[in-house]
């Protein structure tokens, strides 16, 4: 008798323990948190509530984080790097572009910088260089005439793991 009331309790409260993990599935999160997760849409949404999204650009319009925030639609965070806020940030190494909105996309960019070029006119053939001449007096030498050839990936990037990203919007 006392073994069959030990498992009736046990059954219970594994039982509420079930229920309060599926009641309270998100309750750590808050709207406008942000996860991200190896899952896909499909498998994410069967895992989650339906108080997350794809960070896909959507409209939010009838969701709590749009009573919050006021915007009518989420970031398209994908294929995106996210970037932290500068918020405070004044040590050289904040984002250069200032005051920047909350979700607004920045393009590529590449530092502005430049190069030296060192030539060597003797190691070439007389007919790999033009008549232009280098600053300076006497025989500086010339500089080569031609493109240099496309080197490089379709876009500049940090290595990195592709993920996708949710916003929580209820």
């Amino acid at each position: 008798m006392k073994i069959k009331n030990i498992y009736l309790i046990i059954v219970v409260f594994m039982s509420f323990l079930s229920l309060h993990s599926l009641v309270n599935k998100n309750e750590k999160y808050r709207v406008g948190d942000v996860k991200y997760s190896i899952l896909s849409p499909e498998k994410f949404y069967e895992e989650n509530t339906d108080d997350w999204v794809l960070l896909d650009g959507r409209n939010i319009e009838k969701t709590r984080l749009h009573t919050v925030l006021g915007l009518q639609s989420i970031p398209d965070a994908r294929g995106m790097f996210l970037r932290g806020d500068n918020f405070k940030r004044d040590d050289g190494n904040q984002d250069p572009q200032e005051n920047r909105r909350i979700g607004s996309y920045q393009p590529d960019g590449i530092v502005a910088h430049s190069h030296k070029i060192t030539l060597n006119p003797t190691h070439a053939s007389l007919s790999d260089y033009s008549n232009r001449r280098i600053g300076g007096t006497g025989n500086s030498g010339t500089i080569p005439e031609g493109d240099t050839q496309d080197f490089g990936t379709q876009e500049t990037r940090p290595k990195n793991i592709n993920l996708f990203i949710y916003i929580k919007v209820r």
